[in-house]
């Protein structure tokens, strides 16, 4: 075998399945990695001369949203079963290691920008029997030239007059496929989540077009009106009897999905989905939202069926609200009881003494009654909620206040650490020092009663912002005394404080999504949440 003379990091793959590493590059360019392979054929001997294609893994063949013509890389490999491919760009890709004869491979990989000392790394894969995958679309109009294209991978098969098709030369793995045609008519058909087996034939029988409707990201001036780009973004859909047939759905609303513009699917959580009231809340989370863009779009698909298939991971909180994005705590007060549940895979759930679910801002709020009612986050004393005033974090929160008058208790980790609250008619976003009795202050005049109000605290080390629905209405961080030195002992709560030595009353009026990341968010992510959130959404368009 010939030696690989960069350093590199060896990944161990499961050869039951393809898998998913990430390979991080240079911080500030991830043009410089390098990704080399060994392939091997079943026996043990070198995979040689097999065909290597990498491309993007949204790719379909004919398409013309390919930004980046460098991303379709070639190669086939050496005597040694060798390949690689050199200064690959940021992004998500499949490598296809096929000998064109009874045997393939396929690797997922990321390549991102954390950490610059790991710019090379080295796979190992065994090539295994082709998969093979047969469908049969139900074609109520008679088409001319569909085909049956595979995200990720170099591959457009036709499909029949009858609406079969076959695909008999996978790698293992599981696929998002595409049914398109040359009409300008035919409105394409997605199916997602397709799981190949090596020497085996995946049967997807009985698909069935189902409702398809566009979803305009408006950011523009006459919309959300931001300017910067945002990655990762949860964007709220709301859906009612005005701009969604319920009766033509799920009465779950288990069918529906969502893809980017270029078909790529994208995970989502159903907060609510009240088929009766004909009302319905999703989170959708999207890749990339750009400022200032009146025609950027997302899809959603309903009313399809096939024998076939599953959701996978798509339909979840922890996928949409993903630690790795930043979030360590969000609770919606949907279906909520005795319990908040955490949508994120922390699961910190919270413990409701007397607060009652009410209608919300988003489905489901959660009521105060200024004497007894509050929330406890409990197990979260220490850990990822713990942060000190030289911490980077965002707290976030939707609340409806019956009274401005009185100091109240919003949500926080108690008087000598960080809280949000209501404090001399002002709203407050306090941090405490853990080395001596003082704090650094952030204050806003409060809202009328009875009106929704986003609130967003963000603490960056030593800086420190206060932003009253998507406004920063304060910056300053002001010094002020404290009774003590910090306390990180008390739990995430909501409503009230646990400090005996408080003066604070317990909250009066009703609280709705509350979020913890231990991110400071831009200013463009903060505004975007309030004008998608808000009751008169300005980001969200329905065509």
């Amino acid at each position: 075998m010939k030696s690989i003379a960069f350093l590199a990091v060896c990944v161990a793959l499961v050869m039951m399945r393809c898998s998913t590493p990430q390979i991080s590059g240079g911080t500030t360019d991830t043009g410089n990695v390098r990704v080399s392979a060994v392939m091997y054929h079943f026996d043990g001997s070198f995979a040689a001369g097999a065909s290597v294609k990498m491309r993007p893994e949204d790719y379909l063949v004919d398409s013309d949203t390919l930004s980046n013509k460098n991303d379709l890389r070639e190669t086939v490999t050496d005597s040694d079963g060798h390949f690689q491919f050199d200064s690959i760009t940021g992004g998500s890709y499949c490598i296809e290691i096929n000998d064109g004869k009874e045997a393939a491979f396929l690797f997922r990989i990321i390549i991102d920008s954390v950490n610059e000392y790991r710019k090379d790394t080295v796979l190992s894969g065994t090539l295994k029997p082709y998969a093979k995958v047969e469908g049969n679309v139900n074609i109520h109009d008679p088409v001319d030239h569909l085909y049956c294209l595979v995200y990720g991978l170099e591959r457009k098969v036709p499909v029949d007059s009858s609406g079969n098709f076959v695909i008999d030369n996978l790698p293992e793995g599981t696929y998002n496929f595409k049914i398109v045609s040359d009409s300008s008519t035919f409105k394409p058909i997605h199916i997602n989540d397709i799981k190949a087996t090596s020497g085996s034939e995946t049967r997807i029988s009985n698909v069935t077009p189902g409702f398809s409707k566009r979803i305009i990201l408006n950011t523009a001036a006459s919309g959300a009106a931001i300017n910067g780009r945002v990655t990762g973004f949860p964007v709220l859909i709301r859906l009612n009897s005005t701009n969604f047939n319920f009766d033509s759905s799920a009465a779950d609303g288990s069918d529906i999905r969502f893809t980017d513009s270029n078909g790529k699917p994208l995970s989502y959580e159903i907060e609510r989905w009240d088929n009766s009231a004909k009302e319905a809340e999703v989170w959708v989370k999207v890749d990339t939202i750009n400022g200032n863009d009146s025609t950027q779009y997302i899809s959603m698909f309903w009313g399809a069926s096939t024998e076939t298939g599953s959701e996978g991971e798509r339909a979840g909180g922890s996928a949409v609200f993903d630690t790795a994005d930043g979030f360590q705590g969000v609770w919606h007060f949907s279906g909520m009881g005795s319990k908040v549940a955490d949508a994120t895979q922390n699961h910190f759930d919270g413990s409701a003494n007397e607060v009652w679910p009410v209608a919300g801002l988003i489905g489901s709020s959660g009521e105060y009654d200024g004497k007894k009612s509050y929330l406890t986050m409990s197990g979260t004393a220490n850990g990822k909620l713990n942060f000190g005033e030289t911490d980077t974090y965002t707290v976030s929160v939707w609340i409806y206040s019956y009274d401005f008058t009185t100091d109240r208790y919003l949500v926080g980790k108690g008087n000598n650490q960080y809280d949000l609250k209501i404090k001399d008619q002002q709203i407050c976003f306090t941090q405490y020092s853990s080395r001596e009795a003082r704090g650094t202050q952030s204050l806003s005049s409060p809202p009328a009663r009875f009106q929704w109000c986003h609130l967003t605290a963000v603490r960056k080390g030593s800086s420190q912002y206060l932003y009253v629905n998507g406004v920063c209405t304060d910056s300053s961080a002001k010094v002020i005394s404290a009774v003590s030195t910090g306390n990180t002992s008390n739990d995430f709560e909501a409503g009230v404080q646990s400090d005996l030595s408080s003066t604070l009353e317990t909250y009066y009026g009703k609280i709705d999504e509350i979020r913890i990341c231990n991110r400071a968010m831009s200013p463009d992510w903060i505004k975007l949440c309030f004008m998608n959130q808000k009751e008169s959404d300005l980001l969200v368009l329905f065509k």
